[in-house]
């Protein structure tokens, strides 16, 4: 078993750094958004791969590029949800008050603030 960790971890990292070779590919042929989940993903195990493989290794430059690389994609990942998230409720919410006017009718006005005598 001893044995066969260096070579898990080497394929692994070949691994790593054919998924970032392929995400770039696809983004620069357009064939891939630069903010899609393939792309964050592909580049987010990409980088822990390489990650893995430079810390055995003790290249430490390395591993703390790949760390920032990571950040990077984690963030633009959770910003990509966080829209997504805010489309999806703006949709239901239009949907919704669609669905309480009735056939035939104005839409809704907005209320106005009441008067205070």
């Amino acid at each position: 078993m001893h044995d066969l960790l260096p070579h898990l971890i080497s394929v692994g990292a070949w691994a790593g750094a054919a998924a970032l070779l392929y995400a770039y590919v696809l983004v620069s042929r357009g064939n891939l958004a630069g903010d899609s989940l393939k792309y964050q993903a592909l580049n987010i195990s990409g980088s822990v791969l390489l990650m893995i493989n430079c810390a055995f290794t003790g290249a430490w430059p390395s591993v703390i590029a790949n760390f920032f690389y990571l950040v990077v994609g984690i963030n633009i990942l959770l910003t990509v949800k966080r829209s997504y998230i805010t489309r999806l409720l703006r949709r239901r919410a239009a949907g919704m008050h669609l669905r309480l006017r009735r056939p035939g009718t104005a839409p809704i006005p907005a209320m106005a603030p009441a008067e205070t005598v």
